[in-house]
């Protein structure tokens, strides 16, 4: 007898207890039903209770993958963070995010793949079968329309049924369809003038009429504005908690059918059969260290290079705070607490190589340090130097927006100083999201590492040296200024609709047809 069928043994109360979970990681406690726990995703396990964060492993963020352009590897880093999720006997990574990137400064980009439908379904796609490949189940989210942080709770995105389709929608469709997950998530925000949580063309027209969607809906924590209405529409758990007495009187006067919840039930009951089967097993640590820096490699992309690298110089200076405390990731409910944090540096001396470090700067810090500047000036003077440049740690983040695409000034104005005295210079970019590279024409060649997770140094430094040939491309277009986007008129103001005048013309879309002059093209790559 499946799970499913216990529903007629259940009281009505006993059914309004199971659609709302028992604390903010697992579902509720019911007689013989047992339990499952769900923990954030995308770039690792991140598991967190009572103020506690178990250290995992941090794989590369998905901005950063993405530029991959690689099915398999994105399958890989499915695959693996699903082991961690099977040594915690973890039941459903809540992850990945298929949001497309309708403006360069949403603070949440560097968890999202592209602003193109296709190929954000396709490595979503690839990434939710790796996960489920191990027998955990994946969490697809934001359904729909999550393309900016502020006021994310309460915005109305406003979009024509051709947009809604073709880009919004259509990375979910690609997902649900090829990998079907065991869960969706829905989005904080409302669409065309309904929340997501209770929004039915959403959850019953279109995902599961028209998409044959069999599993099961879950909101977005503390997301559901009204609980009756979510039910009706077509969500059947509600994280982290609910008002079960509010639903027990609905039932009582008739404002929500019995059978309504039954339908939810029956979703989240087939959910928790499949979860129960989940055992507790080991993890390979190497295995995640091979898999987490074969991933991050895969990834780095060459947007510039006038023939300096691979390096050929014995001896090279290394300038810049970030070569030897990188940026990992962003931060927000998909930060991971690494094992450990490896570096450029680090992985220099364990080449072998000829080098001399001097910080340059101070992390997430706009000011200049006259010492660290003079010093790494004065001892760049005719050499060879390898400069990175980072947005400050708080910069990319669930819940806010980024405030401009610049780079913090003291390191624009090191990079100039440098360009002055240096023989050659190459630049390493750690960002999840395009940043102004109007400093360009001052660097000899540049390589985006992004977001790389713990391991991406020991790539990132076979790549400077040869040893691996650069295969990144774009999986977005880094435009010259903010202000030269189609979304730039309807983007993060603070109001309660924001429209989506420009339709389909998102990204490479707009700006080729608009013929905007931009830094680097959607799927730009050199090697």
């Amino acid at each position: 007898m499946s799970l499913s069928d216990k529903i007629n043994e259940l009281t009505i109360e006993q059914k309004i207890i199971l659609q709302t979970g028992k604390d903010i990681l697992r579902t509720a406690k019911i007689a013989e039903i047992p339990q499952a726990m769900m923990v954030d995703g995308p770039h690792g396990l991140r598991l967190c209770e009572n103020g506690k964060t178990t250290p995992q492993v941090a794989f590369p963020s998905l901005s950063t993958i993405a530029n991959s352009w690689n099915r398999e590897a994105v399958w890989k880093m499915g695959e693996a963070i699903a082991r961690q999720c099977q040594k915690q006997t973890v039941a459903l990574l809540l992850a990945p995010g298929v949001n497309i990137k309708r403006h360069v400064l949403c603070g949440r980009n560097f968890e999202y793949f592209s602003e193109d439908p296709f190929l954000a379904g396709e490595l979503g796609a690839a990434y939710v079968m790796g996960v489920q490949s191990t027998g955990i189940g994946a969490c697809v989210k934001h359904f729909a329309a999550n393309n900016q942080e502020s006021g994310r709770l309460a915005t109305n995105s406003v979009i024509d049924e051709k947009a809604l389709r073709e880009i919004y929608l259509a990375p979910f469709e690609r997902v649900i369809k090829k990998a079907k997950p065991w869960a969706v998530m829905c989005s904080y925000n409302a669409v065309n003038g309904e929340y997501s949580s209770q929004n039915k063309k959403l959850l019953t027209d279109i995902l599961r009429k028209e998409w044959d969607y069999e599993g099961l809906t879950i909101s977005d924590w503390w997301s559901v504005d009204d609980r009756i209405e979510s039910i009706k529409a077509g969500l059947d758990l509600e994280m982290p908690r609910g008002e079960t007495r509010k639903l027990l009187n609905a039932v009582k006067e008739n404002k929500l059918a019995e059978a309504e919840l039954d339908t939810c039930c029956r979703h989240i009951l087939d959910f928790l059969e499949k979860a129960d089967k989940i055992t507790q097993t080991k993890i390979d640590p190497d295995g995640q260290k091979k898999v987490a820096a074969e991933v991050a490699a895969e990834s780095v992309v060459l947007l510039k290079n006038d023939g300096i690298l691979p390096f050929t110089d014995d001896h090279i200076v290394v300038v810049g705070s970030y070569a030897d405390t990188c940026r990992i990731g962003g931060k927000g409910s998909s930060e991971v607490k690494p094992l450990q944090k490896d570096s450029v540096i680090k992985q220099l001396k364990s080449a072998g190589k000829s080098f001399e470090y001097y910080p340059g700067y101070i992390i997430n810090s706009e000011k200049t340090n006259r010492r660290y500047e003079s010093e790494a000036i004065n001892n760049s003077k005719g050499k060879t130097v390898l400069f990175f440049m980072a947005d400050p740690d708080l910069s990319e983040a669930e819940s806010y927006d980024r405030e401009n695409m610049s780079l913090p000034l003291c390191q624009l104005r090191l990079l100039n100083k440098l360009s002055l005295v240096a023989k050659n210079i190459v630049v390493v970019l750690q960002c999840g999201a395009p940043v102004d590279c109007a400093w360009s024409k001052m660097a000899n060649a540049i390589l985006l590492q992004g977001l790389a997770g713990e391991y991406g140094s020991e790539g990132l430094t076979k790549i400077l040296y040869g040893e691996l040939s650069p295969s990144g491309k774009l999986a977005e277009t880094w435009p010259l200024t903010i202000g030269s986007q189609a979304s730039d008129s309807d983007f993060a103001q603070k109001k309660r609709n924001v429209f989506y005048k420009e339709s389909i013309y998102v990204g490479y879309r707009y700006f080729d047809s608009a013929r905007i002059r931009i830094a680097f093209p959607f799927g730009f790559g050199l090697s």
